[in-house]
């Protein structure tokens, strides 16, 4: 781990949000980060926010890491976005520190697999190295459907290794999973957006609390939508 940590120590992740546990976002419980920044701009992708490139919260990927491991009952970790591979050099020492501690990794990416394992790029393919489970391609509006850890039927779940071989059958499962996390300024929505179901809450809120929703994005999401409590 000396290495890892002697190579990671100038290394920083430009970070848009975190959360310490999600059940939405891979198997079992897992931390959940979305970097800042993303050059593919795909239409109706709900974190428009986190699209743009914009310093948000640099942290040292040493830090992150300690972070991740005082957090208690998780099994692994996700990247979401953003663009993960946009970030790969941090990613990639954050995941050498991960797998050494015996943390799992997913990471989304809108990125097809052939694209990065065809880059070139060193990081990029030692980031690949590390992850246990992949969610690549684009994220299609016209595609959009409810599957398991995707928002559009063109993206692939890719087992790129077999610590999770058993969920190989379950990839391509139609089921609508979605989280909703309480914090003190304001609530965010995490998985599968049902216009519906946020309309329900939305409705629920504003008559029996008087808490009003404000959405920082377009709805239907596939990640996820955070919200402000007035």
């Amino acid at each position: 781990m000396k290495n890892w940590l002697s190579n990671s120590k100038m290394a920083k992740l430009n970070v848009a949000n975190k959360v310490r546990r999600s059940a939405v976002n891979g198997p079992g419980e897992r931390y959940v980060i979305w970097v800042q920044g993303c050059s593919l701009n795909c239409k109706g992708c709900m974190n428009q926010a986190f699209m743009v490139h914009e310093p948000r919260e640099l942290i040292p990927v040493e830090t992150l890491y300690e972070q991740i491991m005082d957090t208690s009952g998780i099994e692994g970790v996700t990247y979401s976005g953003g663009e993960p591979f946009e970030q790969a050099e941090g990613l990639f020492f954050l995941s050498g520190l991960l797998k050494e501690s015996g943390t799992s990794i997913v990471c989304y990416t809108g990125y097809r697999y052939p694209e990065l394992a065809e880059s070139g790029d060193p990081y990029i393919l030692g980031l690949l190295s590390q992850i246990d489970i992949l969610i690549d391609g684009r994220y299609e509006e016209s595609l959009s459907e409810p599957l398991l850890w995707r928002g559009s039927r063109n993206q692939s779940v890719l087992f790129l290794s077999d610590r999770y071989k058993e969920y190989r059958h379950q990839a391509s499962d139609e089921i609508l999973q979605m989280e909703v996390e309480v914090r003190s300024e304001g609530l965010t929505f995490i998985g599968n957006m049902d216009n519906e179901i946020v309309s329900v809450i939305a409705k629920l809120l504003k008559k029996d609390y008087g808490i009003v929703l404000d959405p920082t994005g377009d709805e239907g999401s596939n990640l996820i939508a955070q919200t402000q409590i007035d």
